[in-house]
């Protein structure tokens, strides 16, 4: 089965969007471990709290900040 793109008009296999994400995700790994070890020696950490409707059903986006 293929996925349309509608952006571009490529017809993307649901096998080649899986194996782009994961690979995607295998090299945010060291990006995402260094803003977790910067956050945890912050002397504050700043959250902040947005919400965000889906489908009528609200959701709430959590954003962790070091102070400005």
């Amino acid at each position: 089965m293929c996925t349309h793109w509608p952006l571009h008009g490529a017809n993307l296999s649901e096998g080649f969007v899986h194996t782009a994400l994961l690979r995607a995700a295998a090299r945010l790994v060291p990006f995402s471990e260094r803003v977790v070890a910067l956050l945890q020696s912050a002397p504050v950490a700043h959250f902040d709290e947005s919400g965000i409707r889906v489908s009528s059903s609200l959701h709430w986006w959590t954003s962790p900040a070091p102070p400005i």
